[in-house]
Parts: structure tokens; sequence; C-alpha cells
């Protein structure tokens, strides 16, 4: 039971660090959103006086609250006074910037200076939005990051998940088959095999099967699977109809997914049962006349589990992060996709709060972890 708490306790510290880490990213991203929402995006064209677009500069600034000092405490130096530090407008702040440089003596950018900004500041702002779930508003086309995030994310768990189902369903069983069998060759002739599905790139097979097996430019016999993306039901379709659609178009970015965490998972789990079955209980266990089944299934496997949980770990932020590749590839609307799509039209409110969510999972995960180790390790409990 402390362990857990023990490991809740380290969760909350990290999950700060990485909310820091993702906003002085965010804050670093190219562009300006403020000039963004002043100019009405990428698309709008915007003509006014200088003084008008001061004021509306200013007025944005105060609506996506950039107005505000960025953290709890400013550092800097004695050079650079409270009011620079203020300053809003780009070009006000280059001017002042250009002003201290020439009248403020050098010995003064050495004297470092910290001032208190107190909690209501960007980040502490930012900070209680994303425990909300309110990652900010996409540049691209004004909808909420989260929502955006919500629509990718049901296409990317469905298809990952069915991946890592079949991966783990499929290599315990066999990882544990190629540990313990009598048949030799038929086990070297498996591993062999196992590492050459390892190291195929799924996207050299996702190319391929794209290529061949969704068009009929090689032959109308070749053309098995439904073109990429999800198909063109519109949602008022019967149910039953957009599902079998749907898993037409899914069959094959799974299985790309599937084959090279399958080889891995199976080879990891061959691993760890051929050193469990070298191990001193085992033979004790046999010595007592414990049949081969038994030792296997009730001893061996469950110490064998313990790298299986921790690969878990590892692999679960992939159930809703996704793969870039595959579903770029494929044209599934996934999270994948998605942030690909952001990055390309600097939509970086949708590509930090991606961050903000795979991190997050991803200590899920380790938590996960945590709580599944205590389950199969009594010690770990007290």
């Amino acid at each position: 039971m402390w362990y857990l708490i023990k490991r809740i306790f380290f969760f909350i510290p990290t999950f700060i660090a990485i909310t820091i880490i993702a906003f002085a990213l965010n804050q670093k991203a190219p562009g300006d959103p403020i000039e963004k929402l002043v100019r009405g995006g990428y698309i709008s064209e915007y003509n006014a006086s200088e003084e008008q677009y001061r004021l509306d500069y200013i007025e944005a600034a105060k609506q996506l609250e950039l107005d505000l000092p960025t953290f709890y405490v400013t550092i800097s130096s004695i050079a650079y006074p409270t009011a620079y530090h203020n300053t809003i407008i780009p070009n006000d702040k280059q001017k002042m910037k250009e002003q201290i440089t020439q009248s403020v003596p050098v010995w003064k950018y050495l004297v470092p200076t910290i001032q208190w900004n107190g909690f209501d500041n960007q980040y502490h702002r930012w900070l209680i939005k994303v425990l909300r779930f309110d990652l900010g508003t996409s540049f691209a086309d004004g909808q909420p990051v989260s929502n955006r995030i919500l629509k990718a994310a049901k296409w990317t768990i469905i298809m990952n998940g069915l991946a890592i189902l079949l991966a783990y369903g499929i290599s315990i069983w066999l990882g544990v088959w190629l540990a313990t069998t009598k048949r030799k060759r038929i086990a070297s002739m498996g591993r062999v095999g196992l590492f050459i599905l390892y190291s195929i790139p799924s996207f050299w097979t996702a190319t391929l099967l794209v290529v061949f097996f969704t068009t009929p430019e090689y032959g109308i016999a070749l053309d098995l699977f439904p073109t990429m993306g999800l198909g063109n039901l519109p949602s008022e379709a019967p149910f039953w109809n957009r599902f079998w659609e749907t898993s037409g178009h899914l069959l094959l970015p799974v299985f790309c997914l599937t084959y090279g965490a399958l080889a891995f998972i199976t080879i990891q789990m061959r691993k760890s049962m051929q050193q469990e079955m070298g191990k001193q209980y085992v033979l004790a266990a046999r010595s007592r006349g414990f049949s081969e089944r038994q030792i296997i299934w009730k001893h061996a496997f469950r110490n064998a589990l313990f790298p299986m949980i921790t690969l878990f770990a590892l692999i679960l932020p992939a159930l809703l992060t996704g793969s870039v590749v595959i579903e770029v590839i494929f044209s599934i609307p996934g999270m994948g996709l998605l942030t690909y799509d952001s990055i390309l039209q600097d939509d970086w409110p949708v590509v930090y709060g991606v961050l903000v969510v795979i991190a997050v999972l991803t200590m899920l995960g380790n938590f996960l972890a945590d709580i599944l180790y205590a389950l199969f390790d009594p010690k770990l409990r007290y």
C-alpha cells in the first residue's frame, strides 16, 4: 500500500515538471498568436492605422491572457527595468532594448535580479485550464484543441487498441511456447522469422500494401482492400454498414502496427521465460513431481511476466499517440495525422496539447505498471 502511495506522490512533481517544459516550449514556438488573432488567422487581410493596430494588439493580448507575466518569477538583470518586461508590443520592446543597450553600463547586465509576479501569471492560468482539459484554441480553425484531440483520439484508440490486443494475445502464448518446446528446429526457425518481422520497417510495408492491394493497377485480383481513409458513409448511415466499411479500411494499418510489436514482445517473452526456466525453483518444482504444465504456467510464467509489465507501460502511450507514419500513409484521421498536419500549419496549441496528453498518458502507464507489479509481487505491497 505504501508503495503505491509513494508512487502517487512522485506523480505530482513529475506532472508539474512536464507542464513547465510544455509551457516553455509553447512560449518559444514560431509565430505570434496575438498577431494571428489581430489579423484574423492565416487568410484574413488586416488594414488599420498604426494606432488602431496597437489598440487591437493590446486587446488581443488581454483576450489571450498574454498580457500577464509569463511565470511566477522573472529572472533578469538590473539593466532591464520592470517596464521592459511589461511591454507587450514586440516593436516597442525592441526599441526599448536598443535604448537600454546604448545607455546602461555593461556591468549592470551581470547583476541578476529576481521579481516575484504572484499567482496571476500565464503559466498558472494555463495550468488550471490544462487540469480542466482546456488546452486552448486551434490557430487553424478556431476550434478548442481538446475537441480536435478527442475526435482524433477515437480512431487512434480503436486502431492501436486492436494492434496491442492482437500483439499481446498472440506473443505471450507464442513466446512461452518457443521457450519451452522440445522441437528445437521449429523454435529456431520461429526465432529467425521473428527477427525478420521485427527488422522490416512498418512504413515500407505500409507503402507496399497501399500500392499493391488498394488499387487495380497491378491487377484486379490484388485490389482486395478499400482505398485510404475511413470511407464515405455519413454518420446517419446504419451502424453495421459503417462498421463493416470502417473495418475494411482499418485492416491494413492494424496489420502494420501489429506485426512489429508482436515480434518484439514475443522475443522478450521467450527470453524472459527461458531465464525463469533455468532457475533453481524450477528444478526444485521438478524434483517435487510437479507436471511440466504446472511448472510453466503456475510458477515460471508468473515471474516471466514482469518484463512484459514494464513493456506494457511503454506501449500504453501508443494507444493514444498512434503512429504518425502509418496514419499519414493510410490517411487515418487519428492523433498521428493530427500532429503532422498541425506542425505543417504551425498550429502550436494543438501540437503542445498533444504533447501534454502524451506525457500524462506515459505517466499513467508507468503508474499502472506499478499497480501490476504490486499485484504480481506481494513484497511490493508493504
